[in-house]
């Protein structure tokens, strides 16, 4: 008998060492497709929460006058116990709960952002989205320690825009991506800011604001001025913490770029640029009509 015959045929280790190669280069050229298809994926689950966001605020204008709802009501009996506008906006659309912290957790609606960089999954009622202040101010009546009315300059209630009225509808945003509190948070850990009230600073230092002071932007200093993600001063706000909170959060991409809903519905992605300034103008943000 042939001794050959009854010698294992296997691969020699030159063999082995070049098929593990291949499938590393394999692998090395897979991951960076496979990255970007989550990523892609993440972008479409966040737009399709922004625009279920959109619809809840157009049925509630049409149920409240075409009012949209604030972006926190703080003691104001006229509106309910104190709440946050997503809690009333679920509350809306589930018809579940009274809307308020009291019943927050009846409702099945999920707005986190899947690109969100801070766990929430512990809070069903979680929301990563900020709404622009002009057109959803803080409605506070004195007695919960804030003071004076942030919007309108003394306390009481400063009126909340007619979605009709809020015009351009294409060129106007009502919410965004927000940046996120930190999990050490005491009262609402990773969730954004109720709305995106700080756009930098000046090179003093100074924090500048939306400019919910004005009912109309007309100033030709003001017109076609961008929004920031690093302040004038050098300082990152795009960025979750502390350092971001009431920012806008360009946590899409390769963080460089937010999700942005619009007036008359859409959903667009809006990006960074090099030079620390955005793809959103003070228009976007701001009343050019009442």
């Amino acid at each position: 008998m042939n001794r050959q015959s009854n010698r294992l045929v296997g691969f020699t280790l030159v063999e082995l060492l070049f098929v593990i190669g291949i499938i590393a280069v394999l692998i090395s050229l897979l991951l960076p497709a496979i990255s970007r298809a989550r990523q892609s994926a993440q972008t479409v689950a966040c737009q399709s929460n922004l625009r279920q966001i959109g619809l809840g605020l157009t049925m509630y204008a049409q149920t409240h006058r075409d009012h949209l709802p604030p972006s926190s009501f703080v003691n104001n009996p006229d509106m309910g116990n104190s709440t946050l506008w997503h809690l009333a906006l679920r509350s809306f659309l589930s018809k579940r709960g009274d809307g308020t912290f009291n019943t927050q957790n009846q409702t099945g609606l999920d707005f986190r952002c899947p690109s969100a960089l801070i766990d929430t999954s512990a809070g069903q009622n979680a929301c990563h989205y900020s709404v622009n202040p002009r057109f959803m101010p803080v409605h506070e009546v004195s007695g919960f320690g804030f003071g004076t009315d942030r919007i309108s300059g003394a306390n009481g209630n400063w009126p909340t825009f007619k979605l009709t009225k809020v015009r351009p509808a294409s060129e106007k945003i009502l919410a965004t991506d927000g940046a996120q509190r930190l999990e050490s948070d005491p009262f609402r850990p990773g969730e954004a800011a109720d709305s995106f009230f700080n756009i930098g600073t000046d090179w003093a230092g100074n924090m500048m604001f939306v400019p919910w002071a004005q009912l109309v932007i007309s100033e030709s200093w003001m017109a076609g001025s961008l929004i920031r993600w690093r302040s004038m001063d050098g300082v990152d706000r795009n960025v979750d913490g502390p350092q971001g909170t009431g920012f806008i959060r360009f946590r899409h991409g390769k963080n460089n770029s937010t999700n942005a809903l619009f007036a008359d519905g859409h959903v667009e992605a809006l990006n960074t640029r090099p030079d620390g300034r955005t793809e959103i103008r003070i228009e976007n943000v701001g009343v050019t009509a009442r």
